[in-house]
C-alpha cells in the first residue's frame, strides 16, 4: 500500500533505544520504515493473517500486555531527522492484503510506560510466578495446575484457560492484600472477551 508523497525510507533496520524514565533500554528490529511528505515516519511491519486476532490491541497496550508497536513508535519517534509525527502500521500478506492501523503514540505512550513500569516492579520486589505449565506433564498431558494458583494468568499467554480476566476479583483482592508488590496485577487486567 503506498500513500502519495510517501517513500521508503529504510528496511529491515535494527534499533536499540537507552532506558528512559520508566523504561528498560530497548531493542528490535523493524521491516519498513516510510517517509511523509511534511517529515511523518510511519513503522510497517508485515504479518500472516492470523483470524484469531483483531484490531491492535489498544487496551492491551495501555495496559503493558502488549509491547511490539509501542516499542516500533518509540523507536520512530528517535528518528533523525525528527519527524513531525509517527505512526505504525500491520500489513497483512496471506489470503487478502489487510493493513491494521496502530494506535497514535501520543494517545497510548504514557499509559504503555506507565504500564511497563509496574510490571517490571514485580521482577524488582522478587514477585514471580509459578513456572508455566507447558514445561511440565502428567499423564503425557500438560498439567494446568501451576496456572490455576497463579496471579498473572490473567496476562499470560501460557496459562490453558487464558482468555481475558479469569481470577475472581475477591480472589485477587486477597492475594494482593498478603504480597502488595502483585497491585500491577490488578492495575492492568485485560478485559473477559
Amino acid at each position: 500500500m503506498e500513500f502519495p508523497g510517501w517513500r521508503v525510507d529504510r528496511v529491515e533496520e535494527a534499533f536499540s533505544l537507552p532506558a528512559a524514565s520508566l523504561l528498560p533500554a530497548l531493542r528490535g528490529r523493524v521491516d519498513r520504515i516510510d517517509r511523509g511528505p511534511a517529515g511523518e515516519a510511519r513503522i510497517i511491519d508485515y504479518k500472516y493473517r492470523d483470524p484469531a486476532r483483531g484490531e491492535i490491541p489498544a487496551e492491551w497496550i495501555r495496559h503493558g500486555l502488549s509491547h511490539q508497536v509501542p516499542v516500533y513508535l518509540a523507536f520512530a519517534a528517535t528518528l533523525s531527522p525528527a519527524p513531525s509525527a509517527v505512526s505504525a502500521a500491520f500489513y497483512f500478506l496471506r489470503n487478502e492484503f489487510g493493513v491494521e492501523e496502530a494506535p497514535g503514540w501520543d494517545e497510548i505512550r504514557g499509559e504503555w510506560a506507565a504500564a511497563l513500569a509496574g510490571w517490571l516492579s514485580l521482577a524488582d520486589a522478587g514477585a514471580f510466578p509459578p513456572l508455566p505449565h507447558h514445561r511440565f506433564t502428567s499423564a503425557g498431558r500438560t498439567s494446568p495446575r501451576y496456572c490455576d494458583s497463579c496471579p498473572f494468568r490473567d496476562h499470560c499467554r501460557v496459562s490453558p484457560v487464558y482468555d481475558g480476566s479469569e481470577i475472581a476479583p475477591a480472589a485477587l483482592a486477597a492475594r494482593i492484600a498478603r504480597e502488595p508488590a502483585l497491585r500491577p496485577v490488578a492495575d492492568h487486567r485485560p478485559e473477559k472477551e
